[in-house]
């Protein structure tokens, strides 16, 4: 069993406790959890509210990388739709990565708040399709070291190399929040790690776990019946987000 720590850099109710000192508690913690030998630290993102405030978990994560040795650095979540670029997403990772000596931990979310959505001028609303088309781009981008040009609904991207390239593969180091039946879906296609927050009922939990290991072992089936395909990877990523593989 691995145990981690997630930091949410909340001021909620806390009385004359400056943005400063939170910071400078979390960034003491983290160093004490790699002190201490856990073995990942996890950093959400979330913007304009004391409720929680870390508004680039890679800028966050790259100076806990500095003080810190072994522990690994987990994005929970980098939130797809509130990042104009998936290029950028993947350059931000494929750096942190060189940073940290390949500790890096990349976990997609699609996010919750609505008034972050209206914030950043994102329509909530449009959130599925825009994690769908982006996080293809983003995994194959970060196993190839290129993100091929592409011409979707939301992004039209020419074709970029990434630099630093990623000098290590980031499969089993990749996860995805399943909050939702369609998440749990998604991340079961896309061949990533599940996460999931536990406050439904046990019964709901273990019925999204049963689900993602079926739908998953299914993906894996078709995939190799595929292998003789003329797809690309991008290709067989994009389909697994939109449910036809």
């Amino acid at each position: 069993m691995e145990v981690g720590m997630v930091q949410i850099m909340a001021g909620f109710g806390l009385q004359n406790v400056s943005d400063q000192q939170v910071y400078d508690e979390e960034v003491r913690q983290a160093v004490l959890a790699d002190e201490l030998n856990y073995d990942h630290l996890w950093v959400v993102e979330h913007h304009f509210e004391d409720y929680s405030f870390c508004p680039d978990n890679f800028v966050y994560l790259a100076h806990v990388a500095a003080l810190t040795r072994r522990i690994r650095l987990a994005t929970g979540a980098v939130i797809l739709p509130w990042n104009t670029q998936p290029l950028r997403v993947a350059e931000k990772a494929a750096l942190l990565d060189t940073l940290s000596g390949g500790r890096v931990i990349l976990g997609l979310g699609r996010g919750l708040s609505r008034r972050e959505f209206g914030q950043f001028g994102v329509a909530m609303d449009e959130s599925r399709d825009r994690f769908d088309e982006m996080a293809p781009m983003i995994l194959e981008a970060l196993e190839s070291g290129i993100m091929e040009e592409h011409h979707g609904r939301y992004f039209d991207q020419p074709r970029a190399a990434l630099r630093p390239r990623p000098f290590k593969s980031f499969r089993d180091r990749t996860a995805q929040v399943a909050m939702s039946g369609d998440s749990v879906q998604v991340a079961a296609r896309l061949g990533v790690q599940m996460m999931s927050f536990l406050y439904k009922p046990d019964e709901v939990h273990r019925a999204e776990f049963d689900t993602y290991r079926a739908v998953q072992a299914a993906s894996r089936k078709d995939a190799q019946g595929a292998a003789a395909c003329p797809d690309d990877g991008l290709r067989q990523r994009r389909r697994a987000c939109q449910g036809e593989c």
